[in-house]
């Protein structure tokens, strides 16, 4: 089982990954990695903060395959 906070510079969100799901993407969760995480997000009505429940894991590479007509990434110079 695993907690992690996803961080994109417009916003964070944290995903928990359970059982299965952990064990299955355990190696692409590593500190600064760039991920791809499908799960469904669910409100907290006690504190107002969206979870994610994480379902699947894709690296960078994968999700280029999986949804190659669909992501993109722009990076300005000032970003490093």
């Amino acid at each position: 089982m695993a907690f992690v906070v996803l961080d994109d510079r417009s916003g964070r969100i944290e995903a928990s990954i359970f059982g299965d799901v952990y064990e299955s993407y355990r190696s692409k969760l590593t500190k600064d990695s760039i991920v791809f995480v499908e799960g469904e997000v669910q409100s907290s009505e006690y504190n107002q903060i969206l979870k994610l429940r994480a379902e699947r894991v894709f690296d960078i590479l994968e999700a280029r395959h999986r949804y190659f007509a669909v992501v993109e990434i722009a990076l300005e110079d000032d970003d490093f």
